[in-house]
């Protein structure tokens, strides 16, 4: 996986809590949503039946749960923090 998609979803779970006004603001959180994408874009069953229109898929990924998302969640805020802290100030902002 490119690792710029890694850092990308980090930006995104990070503009999104900043973005909600009732967001949950524990570091914690953040960590297991982070985790939780992660985990889905680096795993799952992907088939595929039959050629052109008619094809059929299949996309099944496996539940996300348990301490490694915590694990996996702090190791990648540790490799984004010191990007967050320097340029955090130019993540765009949604217009209310």
């Amino acid at each position: 996986m490119d690792p710029r998609r890694v850092v990308a979803a980090w930006l995104a779970i990070e503009m999104i809590i900043r973005d909600d006004p009732q967001a949950e603001r524990k570091a914690e959180f953040k960590q297991v949503q982070a985790a939780k994408l992660i985990h889905k874009m680096a795993s799952g069953t992907h088939k595929r039946w039959g050629e052109g229109a008619n094809a059929k898929e299949l996309h099944v990924y496996p539940r996300s749960r348990g301490r490694v998302l915590r694990h996996v969640g702090e190791a990648l805020g540790q490799a984004c923090e010191l990007l967050v802290e320097h340029r955090g100030h130019d993540l765009p902002e949604q217009p209310r």
